[in-house]
């Protein structure tokens, strides 16, 4: 006769529960509280490792390539930016090296989103592109880049003998894209460094984008909480080239009650290159000034028409010149000159006010001169900019912004299981959602949590968002259950892979670990990958950076440090553990007690 159903289903249960062994035997009345039993778990999580096939002649051995912005993913960067706060709201010291995929986590109030929003306004300041792009007919943030990179400005600051430099420079090499792509030699670089530099003038441009980013008035209230008189941003950059490398970018900001300062240098001789994406547009402007060049050669002395070739070839080398400068622009302040965009962690409310709080403003600059004494409380920049990209969102850009593939679709699919509805109204888009199998759909105030978190995720990958951009995301996992954080966790690899730079602040364990995952499976053959779930999202280890804040009552504020993964366990301690072994030791205490009693 067969065993029992009730002996079977414990013996499933023996084979489904993983056991945890203690460092101590246990004692007669059940579980052992002990603080050793951590070393044991590795930070509070239990791996269990089997054993892998050591066949694998039915995968493909071949690699695929991932690439972003020309560097190729999980190998060695070849540039380098470093990004040191001091003393800047609740954060006593950090220093962040950011990444493709950049991870903020610790307790709350210790400033990840001041940090985050900081990074947000260092983007807006330094990107080389058209501030108003996907922002419809709204400013967003400063009018210009701070960086002086107006041709015409660049031009007016030129002797006729660095003009001539340029001219010969460019004429020797729009026949060999290497030569300009790789290394810049240095006589050009001396001739771009002070159109490089930030003037002292901009000051006042950092400080209000700064300011306005975070919601605050006064730069008193930016500065560490306590009795720090000043505040601190360093800016380096670190390039390489086949031919060498070294600092190419060094700026410092210091903010003051009283007084604020920023020094800039551009090192001569600093390793320079040019985008690969860049190149096309750059020798078109090259070629056009070279022509110009050549036609005013052909007159001499003060007639008419030696004059207006003169003021053309003006015109073109003022061009070329500021597409020369955006173009070297990630050597200088990358990734800083790409464009940002950030998801706030209260989005949801702002997503479900957003019409009401759009027609409320137009409602208030059409009446601007007729009410008197309404004190209207402003909203922080971050706020403001993410309520300006709902409210200008256009459903007929959708698969202009996109990176490869429809990205906002796989969200829809794996984790949302329906699609998000935009429609065209007179006033603002009209939004909804359709699940999956339904035929109807569903008001923005019947969403579910999830998929009112995850919706503006969505609308920015489908509209917004282009491969080289940064995408902030605070606290991506709320509302999320556990099984779709880690889904949405292999989405932000997915987004990465594709060009999309990420910046998130969590405290999802269940990201954490599947970040591990994904990192310890680039370790492996590719051969030995194809039947580990989600092996075509690997991240390399130079991918991801996760940095931990850190309240030090000795230092009176934050310290942010890097936290390595665990080459042992596949897990970022960040923690949790010590959480984990209170809940334990607890449980463990309470059940010992009960068996006292029984």
């Amino acid at each position: 006769m067969g065993p029992s159903p009730e002996a079977e289903s414990q013996a499933a249960a023996e084979i489904a529960v993983p056991q945890i062994v203690s460092s101590t035997p246990s004692t007669a009345t059940g579980w052992t509280t002990v603080a050793e039993r951590d070393r044991m778990l590795q930070g509070g999580s239990v791996r269990v490792w089997r054993a892998m096939p050591t066949s694998h002649d039915h995968c493909a051995e071949t690699e695929r390539p991932r690439v972003y912005d020309g560097i190729m993913l999980g190998r060695e960067p070849q540039d380098r930016l470093t990004l040191t706060v001091c003393d800047f709201g609740p954060i006593r010291k950090a220093a962040i090296n950011l990444r493709p995929l950049t991870v903020f986590v610790g307790h709350s109030n210790t400033g990840k989103s001041y940090l985050a929003k900081l990074i947000y306004a260092l983007h807006n300041l330094f990107n080389a592109g058209d501030d108003q792009r996907g922002m419809g007919d709204f400013p967003r943030g400063i009018s210009s880049s701070c960086l002086p990179l107006i041709p015409q400005a660049v031009r007016a600051r030129m002797s006729e003998v660095h003009a001539q430099t340029i001219i010969e420079w460019t004429k020797s090499a729009v026949d060999n894209i290497e030569t300009i792509q790789n290394h810049i030699p240095t006589s050009i670089v001396d001739i771009l460094q002070p159109h490089l530099e930030i003037s002292e003038e901009s000051i006042t441009s950092i400080e209000n984008e700064i300011m306005r980013c975070l919601g605050q008035h006064r730069i008193q209230d930016l500065i560490r909480f306590g009795d720090s008189e000043c505040a601190s941003i360093n800016i380096r950059k670190f390039a390489t080239s086949k031919l060498g490398g070294g600092i190419t970018f060094d700026c410092n900001i210091r903010l003051r009650s009283n007084e604020h300062k920023v020094e800039t240098s551009v090192p001569t001789g600093a390793h320079l290159r040019v985008r690969n994406f860049d190149l096309r547009e750059l020798f078109r402007t090259a070629q056009a000034m070279i022509e110009a060049s050549e036609r005013a050669s052909l007159f001499s002395g003060q007639s008419r028409e030696n004059r207006d070739q003169k003021r053309t070839l003006d015109r073109y080398i003022s061009r070329y010149l500021g597409a020369l400068v955006r173009s070297v622009l990630p050597s200088v302040v990358g990734p800083f000159d790409a464009h940002a965009y950030y998801l706030p962690a209260d989005r949801t409310g702002i997503l479900h006010a957003h019409r009401v709080l759009g027609a409320s403003l137009i409602s208030s600059i059409s009446t601007a001169g007729l009410r008197i004494g309404i004190n209207v409380p402003p909203l922080s920049g971050i706020l403001t900019d993410f309520l300006q990209e709902l409210i200008a969102m256009d459903p007929n850009a959708r698969g202009q912004h996109a990176p490869d593939g429809d990205l906002a679709r796989m969200i829809e699919n794996r984790i949302l299981r329906g699609s998000v509805i935009v429609e065209t109204s007179d006033t603002y888009p009209l939004l909804s959602f359709r699940p999956d199998g339904s035929q109807g759909d569903l008001h923005l105030s019947r969403f579910s949590s999830m998929v009112s978190e995850l919706l503006p995720v969505v609308l920015y990958l489908r509209f917004v968002v282009r491969r080289g951009d940064v995408l902030i995301i605070e606290e991506p996992e709320s509302h999320l259950h556990p099984e779709m954080q880690v889904k949405l966790c292999c989405e932000i690899a997915r987004l990465v892979r594709s060009g999309v730079r990420i910046l998130i602040t969590t405290h999802s364990e269940l990201i954490l670990e599947q970040l591990g995952n994904l990192i310890r499976v680039s370790e492996l053959p590719r051969g030995a990958q194809c039947d580990i779930a989600e092996s075509d999202l690997v991240l390399g280890p130079d991918d991801v950076g996760v940095w931990l804040f850190s309240y030090m009552s000795e230092q009176q504020g934050t310290i942010v440090k890097e936290i390595a993964l665990d080459p042992d366990t596949g897990l970022f301690h960040v923690g949790y553990g010590t959480v984990r072994e209170a809940l334990y030791n607890q449980s463990a205490l309470t059940f010992n007690r009960m068996q006292e009693f029984r």
